[in-house]
């Protein structure tokens, strides 16, 4: 018999409370993985990686051989472009 479901999950289906969790966690990390800085952009991964090999995206890191980005300075990033892109617009 399966234990009773938490009351915070009782509205999901059981095969998806832990990835509910798990996307929580995720939403709340400090730093993104390639592929998570990549889906959230919109592009893909080899894109970010052209971005920093040509120093074009801030917040990089490497720990311990691994490549992450800083993701308060990823958001920071795109804020600023969209504020130039819309700068760059009213202009015209």
């Amino acid at each position: 018999m399966r234990p009773p479901v938490p009351e915070r999950f009782s509205g999901l289906p059981r095969n998806s409370e832990k990835e509910h969790t798990l996307n929580r966690e995720r939403e709340q990390s400090i730093l993104v993985r390639v592929e998570e800085a990549a889906r959230l952009l919109g592009i893909g991964r080899s894109t970010i990686y052209q971005m920093v090999a040509a120093n074009e995206l801030p917040g990089v890191m490497k720990i311990r051989g691994c490549l992450r980005i800083r993701r308060d300075a990823l958001t920071a990033w795109v804020i600023e472009r969209s504020e130039e892109s819309d700068a760059t617009t009213q202009r015209r």
